[in-house]
């Protein structure tokens, strides 16, 4: 291929045109040249960037496979030398190539060149940290915000703004509040208030998370690119430096970068001096939820057209049977129509694609249809496939010689728009004995065998909830039936009371189990009281036994590591699972599958997952998925190129108003990426696509509309005049088994887990809290004289109590917040409302309502410093000391302590009471030098006589954690 390298080109790939072959190709021939004119050219001078991990190992592995065809043919050229050096080759992701350069000049933005990557768990918890503190201490300043949007929508669209959306959010401003009022309607100046005041706050919490960052010494990855950016575009000598060592940019994937990415490239190219090579296909951009943004790569294409520079359309598919591309040809020249219009965000199909000739005389169909008149056709697939791998078929090898053998279960992949019901699939192959590998789930908590123990926990957290106890007595954790739990619940108002008092034996090991974690949950770190909850009822043994059990077994052991990681950054037993599955959405973490991808098993992965992948037979499954409904987006920032608008609600079809037409573009945005996922999809088989036309065709479904008119008619369901020639319908079968279960593992081949350690010894007692030491776990059902009898506990209505009055004297924009606006205005802190109904919550707020005027309360609301919520540690002989306070606050007289009580005075707990207020000075005194706390009784405003510290604490201290040794030996 005689390639001129010593020019920016721009290339156009459609799939399976080979657009890393000629990646590669550019590369090797960069150096060829360079070898033949005698020119000094090193590793160092050549970066090739792509966008993730596997795709920069592959293309590195090819480059150097191509080196080393060139030594063993002694091409000339000193390739021996090159290829010594190749470990050090500027090959890799964006991020990867970002922190390189950081790790060179660190430097000079005052960056520890020793920096450790944020990512995953620490990233997720960290993020959800910063927006928690910020946004209970500028509540107040938000309220415009919080006017339009609502207090929990607003504290969720903080938290994007913060993560998914930042690195967009550094290169965008607000839209000007100088536009026309036309534009923006009546209540538009609200919104564009609004609007400016998330980007003030936006660059207050971003500031707040980078602290945290350079504290730890981290940066995440959006930082790196940010910061990189940054490094470039201030310190000019750096910025030529890099340019002149980068000879030559080559960028892979370039439909998947987005405008800080592409702004990095242009600051270190350098017209003339170096040049840049783009290739990517726009028809394939569709991770516009992780921040790829496919008007960069029209964009660009379009700047390369106007200023005469090369731009190559790659027209080959080299992938994919003639027939399979004639399909594509004809479906997608019909649905991604030649209509640009300027609109940059759109993809259209050029120009026919052609194929290279299959050299066979078999005349099977290439493109199957597979109606269903289900909705879940998982069972017709898993059927169809059992038919499949009966069936003779020719196919076409990656070296371009043909085969004619039976269908394997290697051959095949189903692929997902969604993976909302990808148990369903692998619960229909299962059934039929056909082998499949999961690829990417993130149904992992979702799992009965994960469900089940994490239910377990929050429960021990919240004895009465009961969604949580019914999750876990359904689960494989437990194995209850409905007719079990019907008749439990007979036995008390609640699951807890009544697990306290059934004498069915099938429940009293269990409630044993419970007692006995409730006074241990204080003392042990969330994933120990996992590991105990394993061992205790002997899980893996029990899953063992149950179909599918290796992989259970499996994905119980990944839970005990992702929990034993959250340990390690002291997540607490409350917020255990709720940050577990933060951290599963975010990370798409994945199930343990029990084959490899090299297995000879069906393959089941998302569209997005098989991205850059080719399969012998793909079946593309639920194309009539249900999208989700359009109020998802709101309240939401709404992007126009370089501006942005907050939208908090859908605007009305017949608005004309600027955020109309926002609305109207995100729409059309996100159905031309629809188009493209499916063209993703369609692309991705060798030699037979089979698509599954599930339930009733929907016009309003994205997959259906656009196929209703160009593959079948939606009146009939019949295929189009235009494409029968080359589409056959085809049925299910039967379903025949496909192989012989395998027998069940013996129990002693279970894995090996690690229990923890036995806490019968007092001297291996940890972490001591005094709840723990005064066993305090009553549940008190009836209520005081005169109150409503409501089913909630006492006790769990002071969790929405506390939620209230956690807010309380933290500083706002217009002053300390005050119980008095947080009742009357109803913006409670972060507790699930949703566990509590309407009386329940009235009923907490009469309550608070009597406080308002409180002097005690005034007092917090008029300190010089609060602190709610505050997590205090001190160490004590060989014990680590742990306190949770509810207030903290600074006086003239120094700082106090309030513990509320959502109760009225109880004397038989007025010593455990004081004893816990005593706790909390001794573990104070040395940081704060507090000395009195007080008991703060809500019921009925009382507040108990300031309690002191006498010197016979700690002995007092001592001998009730031998005590405690006692109790929990059961003595």
């Amino acid at each position: 291929m005689n390639i001129d390298v010593n020019r920016d080109i721009f290339i156009s790939a459609s799939a399976g045109t080979g657009k890393t072959y000629r990646l590669v190709s550019h590369y090797i021939t960069i150096f060829e040249r360079a070898f033949k004119l005698g020119e000094k050219l090193d590793v160092h001078n050549v970066v090739a960037i792509t966008f993730t991990r596997k795709a920069a190992k592959e293309m590195k592995e090819r480059v150097m496979k191509s080196i080393d065809e060139r030594i063993i043919r002694n091409a000339p050229g000193n390739w021996l030398s090159l290829r010594a050096r190749m470990t050090n080759a500027w090959i890799s992701t964006i991020h990867s190539f970002c922190e390189r350069i950081l790790r060179e000049s660190a430097t000079y933005l005052g960056i520890d060149p020793g920096f450790q990557i944020l990512s995953g768990i620490r990233r997720v918890t960290l993020e959800n940290a910063v927006v928690r503190s910020y946004f209970l201490e500028h509540m107040d300043e938000l309220e415009p915000v919080i006017e339009l949007a609502g207090i929990d929508a607003t504290f969720k669209l903080l938290k994007r703004m913060l993560g998914s959306e930042r690195n967009k959010l550094k290169v965008s401003t607000t839209i000007s509040k100088f536009l026309e009022e036309y534009e923006i309607g009546e209540k538009g100046r609200k919104t564009l208030i609004a609007t400016a005041l998330l980007e003030e706050h936006f660059k207050k919490i971003t500031e707040l998370y980078n602290e945290e960052c350079r504290g730890g010494n981290y940066i995440d990855f959006d930082n790196l690119l940010i910061k990189t950016k940054e490094l470039l575009q201030n310190y000019p000598s750096i910025k030529q430096k890099y340019s002149s060592r980068f000879k030559y940019i080559l960028v892979d994937e370039f439909q998947d970068t987005d405008e800080l990415q592409k702004e990095i490239m242009d600051l270190l190219h350098e017209e003339g001096e170096n040049y840049i090579f783009f290739v990517g296909d726009a028809k394939q951009s569709i991770y516009r939820f992780r921040g790829a943004d496919v008007t960069v790569f029209n964009r660009t294409r379009n700047e390369f057209l106007s200023t005469g520079k090369l731009v190559e359309e790659l027209d080959t598919n080299r992938r994919s049977h003639p027939d399979i591309v004639e399909f594509q040809n004809r479906l997608f020249q019909r649905i991604m129509t030649n209509d640009f219009s300027g609109k940059y965000y759109k993809a259209y199909y050029e120009k026919p694609i052609k194929a290279l000739p299959y050299d066979s005389e078999s005349k099977e169909s290439r493109v199957r249809i597979l109606y269903s008149e289900k909705a879940d056709d998982s069972k017709e697939i898993a059927m169809y496939i059992s038919k499949l791998l009966h069936e003779e078929l020719t196919f076409r090898k990656k070296d371009g010689s043909i085969e004619r053998r039976k269908v394997e279960p290697r051959d095949i992949a189903i692929l997902l728009r969604q993976f909302t019901k990808v148990t369903h699939y692998e619960e229909a192959l299962e059934e039929l004995g056909i082998p499949y590998y999961t690829v990417g789930s993130k149904e992992f908590y979702n799992r009965p065998e994960v469900a089940g123990p994490l239910a377990w926990l929050d429960i021990v957290v919240d004895p009465l909830d009961d969604k949580a106890f019914t999750r876990f007595l359904l689960s494989p954790a437990f194995g209850a039936n409905l007719d079990e739990i019907l008749k439990l619940r007979v036995a008390g108002r609640s699951f807890y009371e009544a697990l306290m008092n059934t004498n069915d034996e099938k429940f009293k090991k269990i409630a044993e189990l419970f007692q006995k974690h409730a006074r241990l949950k204080h003392l042990l770190s969330p994933s120990e009281l996992l590991e105990d909850f394993v061992s205790s009822t002997n899980y893996l043994s029990k899953l063992a036994t149950l179909k599918g059990a290796e992989r259970m077994i499996g994905n119980v052991k990944k839970m005990l590591d992702i929990a034993k990681e959250l340990d390690n950054i002291g997540t607490s037993l409350r917020e255990l699972s709720a940050t577990i599955k933060a951290f599963v959405d975010s990370a798409e973490e994945t199930e343990v599958s029990l084959e490899t991808e090299e297995s000879n098993s069906v393959k089941l992965l998302t569209v997005h997952k098989s991205k850059g992948l080719e399969f012998p037979v793909v079946i593309v499954a639920d194309t009539f998925w249900k999208e989700k409904t359009s109020n998802n987006h709101f309240p939401g920032i709404f992007f126009d190129k370089d501006k942005y608008l907050l939208i908090e609600k859908k605007p009305p079809d017949d608005d004309e108003t600027l955020q109309a037409r926002l609305y109207r573009d995100e729409l059309e945005k996100i159905y031309e990426e629809e188009k493209r996922t499916l063209y993703v999809a369609f692309s991705r088989p060798r030699d037979l696509l089979v698509i599954s036309l599930n339930g009733k065709p929907s016009g309003i479904r994205p997959w259906s509309q656009m196929l209703s008119g160009t593959l079948f008619n939606l009146d009939n369901g019949d295929i189009v005049p235009e494409l029968e020639d080359i589409v056959e319908v085809v049925s299910p079968g039967k379903g025949v088994k496909y192989r012989l279960e395998e027998e069940v593992k013996a129990t002693e081949e279970i894995p090996e887990i690690h229990i923890i350690r036995d806490f019968t010894s007092v001297d291996r007692i940890e972490y001591i809290s005094p709840s723990l030491l005064t066993q305090e776990f009553e549940v008190s059902i009836e209520p005081e004289a005169g109150e409503v009898n409501l089913t909630r506990n006492p006790r769990e209505l002071g969790t929405l109590a506390h939620a209230y009055l956690e807010a309380v004297g933290l500083r706002g924009k217009l002053g300390r917040i005050t119980l008095e606006s947080l009742v009357s205005g109803g913006r409670v802190g972060f507790v699930d409302r949703t566990r509590f109904t309407q009386e329940e919550e009235e009923s907490v707020r009469r309550v608070l309502k009597k406080l308002t005027d409180h002097p005690l309360i005034r007092e917090i609301e008029r300190a010089e410093k609060v602190h709610s919520e505050l997590k205090i540690q001190k160490k004590f002989n060989s014990y680590i000391l742990l306190g949770i306070l509810d207030k903290i606050y600074l006086t003239e007289d120094g700082w106090k302590i309030v513990d509320f009580k959502f109760a009225y005075p109880d004397e038989k707990l007025k010593e455990k009471y004081e004893f816990q207020m005593k706790f909390y000075l001794y573990i104070t005194r040395e940081l704060f030098k507090s000395k009195t706390a007080r008991l703060f009784y809500l019921k009925d405003g009382s507040v108990s006589e300031p309690i002191t510290l006498n010197d016979s604490f700690e002995s007092e201290l001592l001998e009730k954690i031998k005590r405690f040794g006692g109790i929990v030996n059961g003595n």
